[in-house]
């Protein structure tokens, strides 16, 4: 799990996907579930290099799911996630995002 706090910026962003590389070494294959429900705000090198890591990894990262209760940023997760080509959909519910990530196997990507 990422979790992302207060403003998000860069640093923040870099620490965060450093760990998740770092887990997927390990891994070889996973699922992310980012929650963003403590998160006020972001700047937008955070976003790009968030969306670059995506990018980067979608071959190791199974899908994303993405917390939020901010509507507007639903619109962002996907967006990023056809940038990037990754596997992500945003949800307000934690609950529903552990569930569709539950749901994802590797043959079967939506």
């Amino acid at each position: 799990m990422m979790r992302l706090v207060g403003f998000l910026d860069a640093e923040q962003v870099r620490k965060a996907t450093t760990t998740a590389s770092e887990q997927l070494d390990r891994l070889g294959l996973g699922r992310l579930l980012v929650d963003c429900s403590r998160m006020d705000d972001y700047e937008g090198e955070a976003r790009r290099l968030f969306t670059e890591w995506n990018a980067k990894n979608k071959h190791r990262v199974q899908g994303v799911a993405v917390v939020t209760d901010k509507l507007l940023w639903h619109m962002v997760v996907s967006t990023i996630g056809l940038a990037s080509s990754q596997t992500m959909k945003a949800f307000s519910d934690i609950d529903e995002a552990y569930g569709w990530l539950a749901g994802l196997t590797t043959s079967k990507r939506r």
